[in-house]
């Protein structure tokens, strides 16, 4: 009796130091448990990849609620979808005490300067990062990484196909000291599904992902605007705040904030996440960029 009590004395303790010392709290995620699994090696963990519609409030924010419950378990790589030429710029934010003058220094990157922001460099996504700079200042281990490959992979004659293996490539290999880590994507929804349902002839970059080794959500669209760069009926591109469609019943009340784990479209997903209610834009973070939508 006596040496099993030492043994499960032992075990809790060498727990007890697997965990970081924190000196944080999270908010409460419903369904977030499922996603986080705690027991195995971190090598069996799922990579989590939510998929988005770029430009709402309401996703980054959502995101950083599971980047924030699974740093309390230990360490976390944050896949974005910012260019990989990004990565010193955002290592460099990361380090800093977050003011202006290191702000402006990351605005000095191309893709927070677009004519046409499609909403991946959004005032929500810099709240998002900055928050991780803040839990990373409060014990958590967060990497964060950039897994967009560079246009230059498609100027140079290869085609969407590549771009989006590579993209995979990013989230499954993480850095040598990283592989004890869990890691979480937040990308644009089409990247995220297990099958191309939309007809474009590449398949998406989760598709080369094998199904046991990742959880693919989708949103549950409940109306609102995102801030997204959409073709206009005179055929003109413009970036701004536009209209989100509905997945559920008209009269139907919104559905509660959450992770649901249903397969859904087809297949193409392993579950859903509601943020609660309608969809909000978030316009660019850059000021040059940043006119408020309507309303």
């Amino acid at each position: 009796m006596l040496s099993i009590l030492m043994s499960l004395a032992a075990a809790g303790a060498l727990q007890s130091q697997q965990l970081p010392e924190r000196r944080f709290t999270c908010p409460d995620l419903p369904g977030s448990a499922e996603l986080l699994p705690t027991a195995g090696p971190p090598a069996e963990w799922p990579i989590v990849v939510m998929g988005e519609v770029h430009g709402t409030v309401e996703t980054p924010a959502m995101f950083g609620d599971l980047v924030c419950r699974a740093a309390m378990f230990g360490p976390v790589n944050v896949h974005l979808e910012w260019a990989t030429s990004l990565q010193s710029q955002l290592d460099a934010y990361l380090a800093s005490d977050g003011s202006d003058d290191a702000r402006a220094k990351l605005y000095d990157h191309w893709q927070f300067r677009l004519k046409l922001p499609d909403g991946r460099t959004s005032e929500a996504m810099l709240t998002l990062l900055e928050r991780i700079r803040k839990l990373r200042g409060q014990g958590a281990d967060i990497r964060v990484f950039c897994s967009q490959p560079d246009f230059a992979i498609r100027q140079n004659g290869k085609s969407q196909f590549y771009y989006e293996l590579a993209m995979a490539n990013a989230w499954a290999t993480p850095p040598s000291d990283r592989l004890d880590a869990r890691n979480l994507v937040l990308v644009g929804n089409f990247h995220a599904a297990r099958r191309d349902f939309r007809n474009t002839g590449a398949p998406p970059a989760a598709s080369y992902l094998r199904s046991g080794d990742a959880i693919l959500l989708n949103p549950l669209y409940q109306g609102g605007q995102s801030w997204t760069v959409e073709k206009g009926d005179d055929g003109e591109l413009s970036s701004g705040a536009h209209a989100i469609g509905f997945d559920i019943a008209p009269g139907e009340g919104p559905a509660p904030r959450g992770i649901s784990l249903k397969p859904t479209k087809h297949g193409a997903y392993d579950g859903t996440y509601s943020v609660g209610g309608p969809f909000t834009a978030s316009p660019p973070a850059h000021p040059r960029n940043a006119k408020r939508p309507p309303g």
